[in-house]
């Protein structure tokens, strides 16, 4: 789900859904969608964008996702 950026490394496919299907133990499953808009910024479903303007606090090792 992620692309090659010049001055961020990676980042999130524009326009992009998928599953995230994460085990915790032997036969449970959490299971979570996600879905990109146009600018590659995670939004609740397809076709929905975020506000134009918004600040973004991130805080975390290499993996931190938006």
């Amino acid at each position: 789900p992620l692309v090659a950026d010049r001055e961020l490394g990676v980042w999130n496919r524009p326009n992009h859904h998928f599953i995230k299907r994460t085990k915790f133990i032997e036969g449970e499953e959490l299971t979570t969608e996600v879905w990109t808009d146009a600018d590659g910024i995670r939004v609740e479903g397809i076709n929905q964008r975020k506000n134009d303007q918004f600040d973004i606090i991130v805080v975390g090792e290499s993996n931190t996702e938006i």
